[in-house]
C-alpha cells in the first residue's frame, strides 16, 4: 500500500467533506432568508386585504346606524382608523423589521460558513493541489482512497483510472436501465395496438358472419 498517497487522499477527503458541508449550510441560510422575506410580504399583503375588508364592513355598519344628517363620515372614520388601520400599520412595520432582521442574520451566517470553507481550503491547499480538480469530489476521493488502501492502486494515476472505469460502468448501467425501460414502454404500447387490431378484426368477422346469415 502506498501509505503517503493514502494519507494525502484521506486528508483531501476530510477537507472536501467539511468544505462541502459548510457550503451547503451557507446555501441553506441563503434560501431561508429569501423564503422568509417572501413570507413576510405575503403576510403583510393578507393583513392589508383583511384591513380593507373590515373597514368596509364597519363603514357599512356605521353608515346604516346614523342618519345622513348626523354625518357618518365624522363619526365612523376615527373608529375605523383606531380599530383597524393603526394595528395593521404596526403589524406591517413589525413584519418588515422582523423580515429585514432575519434576512441580515441569515446572510451573516451564510457569509460566516463561506469564510470557514475558504479558510479550510487555504489550510489544505497543498494537499488539494496534488489532485486534479475534476477528482476533488467526496465520491472520487473516497473511491480512490479505498483502492489505494486495499492495494488495488499503487499510484494516483492508477487510482484515477480505476475511478474513471467505475464511472463508465455506472453510466453503462444507467444507460442499460434506460434502454430496458424504453423497451418495456414500447412493448406496452405495442400490446395495446395489437389488442385493438384483434378486437377490430373480431368485430369485422362477426359482422360478416351475421350478414351471410341474413
Amino acid at each position: 500500500m502506498n501509505t503517503g498517497l493514502a494519507q494525502t487522499l484521506s486528508q483531501a477527503n476530510s477537507a472536501m467533506t467539511e468544505i462541502v458541508f459548510l457550503l451547503e449550510r451557507a446555501e441553506a441560510y441563503e434560501v431561508k432568508a429569501t423564503t422568509h422575506s417572501k413570507g413576510s410580504k405575503a403576510v403583510a399583503g393578507v393583513l392589508g386585504f383583511l384591513a380593507l375588508y373590515l373597514m368596509a364592513l364597519l363603514w357599512q355598519a356605521v353608515s346604516g346606524h346614523y342618519a345622513p344628517a348626523e354625518t357618518p363620515l365624522l363619526v365612523g372614520l376615527p373608529i375605523v382608523v383606531g380599530m383597524f388601520v393603526l394595528p395593521v400599520l404596526v403589524g406591517f412595520i413589525w413584519l418588515k423589521w422582523a423580515g429585514a432582521s432575519s434576512k441580515r442574520e441569515a446572510a451573516a451566517l451564510a457569509e460566516s460558513y463561506r469564510d470557514k470553507a475558504q479558510r479550510i481550503a487555504r489550510e489544505h491547499a497543498d494537499v488539494l493541489a496534488e489532485i486534479p480538480a475534476e477528482y476533488l469530489t467526496i465520491d472520487a476521493l473516497s473511491h480512490m482512497y479505498r483502492d489505494v488502501q486495499t492495494g488495488r492502486a499503487d499510484s494516483l494515476a492508477e487510482a484515477m483510472d480505476r475511478y474513471d472505469e467505475y464511472l463508465h460502468r455506472m453510466r453503462m448501467e444507467a444507460a442499460y436501465e434506460q434502454l430496458i425501460a424504453e423497451q418495456q414502454r414500447q412493448a406496452a404500447l405495442l400490446s395495446r395496438i395489437n389488442t385493438n387490431v384483434w378486437m377490430n378484426a373480431n368485430i369485422a368477422v362477426t359482422g360478416l358472419w351475421m350478414d351471410q346469415r341474413s
